[in-house]
């Protein structure tokens, strides 16, 4: 048992001496582990020192302990988190005075830092948002810098001001201030950042053809944009769907006309079945907005202009005034003529191919070339 004091300037004296009656003295035991140099200080009740000392050797504080600006070279602690921060504490769960690092952390150079505004660094020595990641950018898709998982899949920086989505290693998508592309193949889809129209596509099924998707021309509508041009709109507000350009085939890849179609070797082409009460004209054509032809639901047909008719067979053709445009009138007058050849069927003595409205078995036919025949009454 010996006998230590702190001297005037904090340091210790008269170590393993008889102390004189002086104050500041306590009692301490050596202890030597085989080295004469290394000794272990124990202190039974503890102590206070308000002089600065300096301890060139390794010390080991096993309980709780407060300290005031004190300076380490290597400091070992016992936790890094605890409940509540202590000298063996570098963080604590809830933030108070007592957490060590009330301004700047530094870990590793600029592999950890926390500024003064509590920003997190990684790889940056001062960051500019709370949580700032500095990586080279380059192709990361094998450990993206920010992952999950197992590691290989994440987001990271492929490129400067360009963001990319890798799954398993593989690169998927890139997003940067234009578009939002597909990239797991050459030929992938593109979501443009640029202000739509009729003949600018927002949506690009190929990230290569930028002029080529699906674009907007106005509220509830959508354009059909191929080349820069628009082929096809859809309009709710007018209900309607129309194709301002070009022709439409049916059938057909190279339509001749605003509409063509082909193929098929027996049905109907075009096929109209309007609802029962239907008004109005099934079929209309016009030219320069004035009607040239219209069906309307009855069945009654207008053709206005000449027309010529091949092997054309007609029932009840009757019209108001005999004129060129009428094969017959209900007044019949000079002006009830062909100007061409007329052809009848050979008909037969119970039905002649010139018979009367009221006398359908009395009227004129033939039965070879050359001879005409007469019936009446069928005979």
């Amino acid at each position: 048992t010996g006998c230590a004091q702190f001297d005037t300037v904090g340091l210790l004296s008269n170590t393993g001496t008889a102390c004189g009656t002086g104050g500041g003295t306590f009692s301490w035991t050596p202890t030597a582990y085989g080295v004469s140099t290394s000794t272990t200080l124990g202190f039974l009740n503890g102590f206070l020192s308000t002089a600065s000392s300096t301890i060139n050797s390794n010390l080991t504080i096993t309980g709780n302990s407060t300290t005031t600006n004190a300076t380490t070279t290597n400091a070992f602690v016992t936790s890094l988190l605890s409940t509540s921060a202590t000298s063996s504490s570098l963080f604590s769960t809830t933030a108070s005075s007592t957490n060590l690092f009330s301004s700047l952390l530094t870990v590793g150079g600029n592999g950890l830092v926390v500024d003064s505004s509590r920003n997190i660094g990684i790889g940056i020595a001062a960051p500019t948002g709370l949580l700032h990641l500095n990586q080279t950018p380059g192709d990361l898709s094998d450990n993206p810098t920010i992952s999950f998982g197992d590691g290989d899949s994440g987001f990271y920086e492929g490129a400067d001001d360009q963001m990319f989505l890798s799954l398993n290693t593989f690169p998927l998508y890139s997003f940067n201030t234009t578009s939002f592309q597909g990239i797991a193949n050459s030929n992938g889809a593109s979501l443009s950042a640029a202000a739509a129209s009729n003949v600018i596509p927002t949506l690009q099924p190929d990230r290569t053809d930028t002029n080529t998707g699906l674009g907007w021309n106005g509220a509830d509508q959508l354009s059909l944009i191929a080349g820069g041009v628009e082929w096809l709109r859809l309009d709710n507000i007018g209900s309607q769907a129309f194709f301002p350009t070009g022709n439409v085939g049916i059938g057909t890849t190279s339509p001749y006309a605003k509409l063509s179609i082909a193929g098929g070797t027996s049905g109907t082409a075009i096929g109209v079945d309007m609802l029962s009460g239907y008004s109005g004209n099934i079929m209309e054509l016009k030219v320069a907005s004035t009607t040239k032809f219209f069906v309307n639901q009855d069945g009654d047909l207008l053709s206005s202009g000449s027309s010529t008719l091949q092997n054309f067979t007609f029932n009840n053709a009757t019209g108001t005034s005999a004129t060129t445009t009428n094969f017959f009138s209900t007044t019949a007058s000079s002006t009830n003529s062909y100007s061409s050849t007329y052809y009848a069927g050979n008909g037969s003595a119970s039905a002649p191919a010139f018979s009367f409205a009221g006398d359908t078995d009395t009227g004129i036919y033939i039965t070879s070339a050359n001879t005409m025949n007469f019936a009446t009454g069928g005979v």
